[in-house]
């Protein structure tokens, strides 16, 4: 259900519903809430994938427009976002972040403002 979610609020729904059944939730379910808000927060600004490659975090979309605005976003928060041809920016990963999972995810969490 988790995987089809297809917005913030149906998340939200879901992550009381399992703390009710459940109690507190585990880091790994927390993290697969996450993971879906990512997901839709990420369609709805035209991003198709995210995905980690050597030194860096490779984004693939299909709406220019979408990206050039999220990436003045991220610019203004001190991250050097670089456009890679029509379908592809690409986010340049300092070693100690991307050898660390967690502190990646957090970045990429803040860099699309999910809470």
């Amino acid at each position: 259900r988790i995987s089809r979610a297809s917005s913030h609020t149906h998340v939200n729904e879901l992550e009381g519903e399992i703390e009710d059944r459940f109690g507190p939730l585990p880091t790994a379910v927390r993290r697969l809430l996450d993971l879906a808000r990512l997901r839709i927060t990420a369609s709805s600004i035209s991003i198709d994938s995210i995905s980690k490659q050597p030194g860096l975090l490779v984004i693939g979309h299909h709406d220019i427009h979408c990206i050039k605005k999220w990436r003045r976003r991220c610019t203004l928060s001190g991250h050097e976002v670089r456009v890679v041809g029509d379908k592809t920016v690409v986010l340049p990963l300092d070693e100690c972040l991307a050898a660390d999972p967690d502190k990646l995810f957090q970045t990429v969490k803040m860099l699309f403002r999910i809470e």
